[in-house]
């Protein structure tokens, strides 16, 4: 349902998101802070909470 393109450790970028798209149509895809989703510690707590968002945004989406 949801597929994230990280900044790190490889650098996705906008020009991705349509390649996912057409190989997951049914998936929302969206770029995100690889610092924030791939590192742990400290990063980890803003990793959590965009993700979090993420989900939200997602079911918002569904809900219409």
């Amino acid at each position: 349902d949801l597929v994230l393109l990280p900044s790190e450790p490889y650098r996705f970028r906008a020009k991705h998101v349509p390649e996912l798209e057409a190989l997951v149509p049914h998936a929302q895809v969206s770029l995100v802070d690889g610092e924030a989703t791939s590192w742990y510690g400290s990063r980890a707590i803003a990793g959590i909470l965009e993700v979090a968002r993420l989900a939200d945004e997602l079911e918002a989406l569904r809900r219409g």
